[in-house]
């Protein structure tokens, strides 16, 4: 359950951190994506209003949150074999110790298009 209550909050994170970015320094359109917004927002469509709104924006959540996605996916079985081999009470602790000392990183990280996003968000999936 904590999994999964997890992956929620960093994916809403990442689409909320990343989001606020691109339209605080007016990124959204700054490479020739221009669109009319009013006719995308008003008009009622199935597709994500943020992938119409800042497709840049959506494109590099959508990367650094699949990112995470993947990180978790590799190294649960790689944690389960560790909890299987060695004290479990130890390799939980050392999983909490990572993903507080990940989640403290991003303070340190002012811009998600840095490259080394990736690496904190790897972090994170860990």
């Amino acid at each position: 359950v904590l999994a999964r209550g997890e992956s929620v909050v960093i994916s809403v994170f990442i689409s909320l951190w990343v989001t606020r970015l691109y339209t605080e320094q007016d990124l959204c359109f700054a490479q020739g994506n221009e669109t009319d917004l009013d006719e995308n927002v008003c008009q009622e469509s199935f597709s994500d209003p943020d992938a119409e709104t800042c497709p840049d924006a959506f494109s590099r959540f959508s990367a650094l949150t699949g990112t995470a996605q993947v990180a978790a996916l590799v190294f649960a079985p790689v944690f389960g074999y560790l909890g299987d081999h060695f004290d479990p009470l130890i390799i939980v602790t050392g999983c909490s110790i990572l993903g507080a000392v990940s989640f403290g990183l991003v303070g340190i990280i002012n811009d998600p298009q840095e490259d080394i996003a990736f690496l904190l968000v790897v972090l994170w999936g860990i």
